[in-house]
């Protein structure tokens, strides 16, 4: 199987600094949809030459596909005393088993927040990062590590409540001696808006809470390569 490659820009570089408060809640179920879906950049530049930004028209997309939504994840935030932590799934390519497409069960650990919310004229948005692991072991998996990255505040916020977050997801995959069966396996890269899910359809943290200051096998020093 053919490495899979997806590019998206890169982020710029950021200084670590203590979690703040942010007015979030402490955990939050979101529904994820790639930004590269043509339904979701027309809605948000209706006139290209124009281009202006249309969030609430993006959102009301983002709500009608809801049953069309990639993938989903459950965050714990980060305090000023201890790291937060997650978990992820998704059924977009690089992010499934080769054989049945199932989506990998991924926890996202040592979840941290980067930057302080922007004050008078600094523009800088405060993010969180955290590491990738498969949270159970795969068959024929040799190596599985990766970053998320997502804006600690919307976006977007409508007068109703609405928002709209951020999220970026790196994930490398490779299959040891049974790569002549699932593959040698793939590194994907993907930019998703992230939205409130609904009552009902919420991931849960399903005893996650391990991850926050877990290191795996693959894993390495947090990057502070990221920033939006």
């Amino acid at each position: 199987m053919q490495l899979l490659q997806v590019v998206e820009p890169a982020l710029s570089s950021a200084t670590h600094s203590a979690a703040v408060s942010l007015g979030t809640p402490s955990n939050m179920p979101l529904c994820l949809f790639p930004k590269r879906l043509p339904s979701l950049l027309e809605a948000l530049v209706p006139d290209v030459q124009a281009g202006v930004k249309d969030y609430a028209a993006l959102f009301s997309k983002i709500r009608e596909l809801d049953n069309g939504r990639a993938g989903q994840c459950f965050i714990s935030f980060p305090s000023a005393t201890a790291n937060g932590y997650g978990r992820f799934i998704c059924r977009d390519d690089g992010f499934t088993e080769p054989k049945d497409k199932a989506p990998y069960d991924i926890g996202i650990a040592r979840l941290q927040q980067i930057g302080v919310p922007a004050t008078g004229g600094d523009a800088k948005s405060p993010y969180l990062i955290g590491r990738l692991v498969l949270a159970k072991s795969e068959c024929g998996v040799e190596l599985a590590t990766g970053d998320f990255t997502m804006r600690a505040l919307p976006l977007w916020a409508g007068v109703h409540g609405e928002e709209i977050y951020e999220v970026k997801v790196a994930f490398d995959v490779r299959y040891g001696v049974d790569s002549k069966t699932f593959g040698e396996g793939s590194s994907v890269a993907t930019w998703f808006w992230a939205v409130r899910s609904k009552d009902g359809e919420a991931m849960g943290e399903k005893d996650a809470a391990y991850l926050a200051n877990f290191v795996g096998p693959d894993d390495d020093d947090l990057s502070e390569e990221y920033s939006f």
